[in-house]
């Protein structure tokens, strides 16, 4: 698998809004640590905030994901937002339909005419096919738009499709699943690991929706300027150290 991770140089960050602050979530969208699948009760997040290894091992199993390759394992920032919507909705446990998927799989599953996405999120390890218990799946599609935040996706049957990439939805008329035109890299995307980052912190981001490798990155980056940013701009545009091995 090639390496889809960039690291950046935080060491300068002291004071912004990303700022650790005590036990605050890592993500601005986060539940309560705790997750019904598959009417399994799954803590993987501690009080103080912490992540707990031994909760997240079993969240990676009911997935199907690859706990031993870091760069396989379910996103955090998925984890939470399902979390957040199961407890915002309510809901009874999830029942899972579709987790993880190997690119060979997603592939199979393009070539039987299913409805799997060349850029699929489930590839990234951060998406599902779901149920909610006690909850229609209209309701948590509406929600979900709603908090603009992420991926949503409903075929008007039992299951809804949720994943922690851009924020966008669809129904079975607007999909696109089908259409076999080489998506070229243009639905590309960056990620970081965590919304909130202790001063000093390394960040992390991830290389999503990858359809052809290889991918250069220049070496060189600088933070974007920002504007009327709740009055203010903490990240004066600046150029920062990066690395990305392999890349």
């Amino acid at each position: 698998m090639p390496v889809k991770k960039l690291l950046l140089g935080l060491a300068l960050l002291s004071v912004s809004s990303l700022a650790w602050a005590g036990t605050n979530p890592r993500y601005w969208i986060s539940g309560d640590g705790t997750l019904v699948v598959n009417q399994q009760t799954l803590t993987y997040r501690s009080p103080d905030g912490s992540y707990n290894e031994a909760g997240l091992k079993k969240l990676n199993r009911v997935f199907q994901a690859d706990w031993e390759d870091p760069q396989e394992r379910m996103s955090l920032r998925f984890v939470e937002i399902l979390d957040y919507v199961q407890d915002q909705m309510q809901g009874g446990s999830y029942n899972l339909k579709s987790g993880y998927r190997s690119p060979k799989l997603n592939h199979s599953l393009r070539d039987q005419g299913k409805l799997a996405a060349q850029s699929s999120m489930h590839i990234e390890a951060a998406a599902g096919d779901l149920i909610l218990g006690g909850v229609d799946s209209a309701q948590v599609f509406e929600f979900v738009k709603s908090l603009d935040c992420c991926g949503i996706g409903y075929y008007h049957g039992r299951h809804f499709h949720m994943d922690s990439g851009p924020s966008r939805y669809w129904d079975e008329k607007t999909s696109k699943t089908e259409d076999k035109t080489p998506q070229e890299n243009e639905k590309l995307i960056l990620q970081t690991d965590y919304d909130r980052y202790k001063p000093g912190e390394t960040m992390g981001l991830k290389f999503m929706r990858v359809t052809n490798y290889p991918i250069g990155v220049d070496p060189q980056l600088s933070w974007a300027s920002c504007k009327d940013w709740a009055n203010s701009c903490p990240f004066p545009a600046r150029p920062i150290s990066s690395s990305c091995p392999g890349c």
